[in-house]
């Protein structure tokens, strides 16, 4: 069996989950499928029931860019047999699904527009719609047009009988079911970013440590790399260079596509609390 520690996130984040769970009632505590690997808390003590080890879980990963999100819910899914499959409007030769051959076990790719997917055959759905809309980029430049389509993504997952979440900047109309931030996971980066969750679960978020380094997002992108060089953050907005990568825990990825990212470590936390809401059916069950 994988413990949920044995990869990626601090302890202190999952003795974080483990205090908030213990705060939720004894009926959704017991709530678990025969078959899931789900988390729950049995004397103290952080306890992880397997899945079915027979069940590949499918989790469809809407407007995925080149992979951020979908490299942290593959790291939140190991030991469990999944395959996140990527669908976006525009080619991403670098999403992991390209990697190589071990990668390939574990992602697809599609080139098409998420909207339009099939989500019938998915056990959960993350989405990250275009932000640009929501963004200074709207100010900035007046006359472009940028998609706004959290509404018509949140209609379509709605339809659907599978947990799901929907991420986006700070300012996008979704629900502010969780916030996270680089410092709450040793990054580099602060890059807040929203999480909105359908019904099934609730998240746990950990707590949110004061700011303390300045980004140089004033500069120009030379001065930028050698702010972040020097060793502060760095703000990854542009083409900010693949240097940045670091910073957000991604090195397969351009700059520009850095940009339009999130760090996998948000996906990873999350996707542990998403793994919890699903069993080997692929029907949702209360998380935590």
């Amino acid at each position: 069996m994988l413990s949920t520690l044995e990869k990626g996130l601090p302890l202190a984040l999952y003795a974080n989950l483990v205090t908030m769970t213990q705060l939720r009632s004894d009926s959704q505590r017991q709530r678990r499928s025969r078959n899931s690997k789900n988390i729950n808390v049995t004397g103290g003590k952080l306890v992880v029931v397997e899945f079915d080890k027979k069940k590949e879980i499918r989790i469809a990963d809407l407007f995925s860019g080149s992979g951020g999100a979908a490299m942290g819910l593959h790291r939140a899914f190991t030991g469990v047999p999944h395959k996140i499959v990527g669908f976006d409007i525009l080619p991403m030769p670098r999403y992991p699904a390209f990697h190589d051959a071990e990668y390939a076990k574990h992602f697809e790719f599609h080139q098409q527009d998420a909207l339009t997917v099939d989500l019938s055959g998915f056990d959960a759905v993350w989405a990250s719609p275009p932000c640009q809309a929501y963004t200074p980029l709207r100010a900035r430049y007046p006359e472009k047009t940028y998609p706004d389509l959290i509404g018509e993504t949140r209609d379509a997952l709605r339809l659907g009988v599978q947990p799901w979440i929907i991420e986006n900047v700070m300012p996008a109309p979704i629900g502010r079911d969780a916030v996270l931030c680089g410092t709450m996971f040793g990054l580099r980066v602060y890059r807040h970013r929203r999480f909105e969750a359908s019904d099934l679960f609730m998240f746990v978020v950990p707590e949110h440590p004061r700011h303390k380094y300045r980004t140089g997002s004033g500069h120009g992108q030379t001065q930028r790399k050698a702010h972040y060089l020097a060793g502060n953050f760095v703000t990854v907005t542009g083409n900010v260079g693949s240097y940045a990568g670091a910073a957000m825990g991604i090195d397969w990825m351009t700059g520009a596509e850095l940009s339009q990212a999130i760090p996998p470590a948000y996906s990873e936390y999350l996707g542990r609390q998403l793994l919890a809401a699903i069993d080997g059916s692929g029907e949702g069950v209360m998380a935590l």
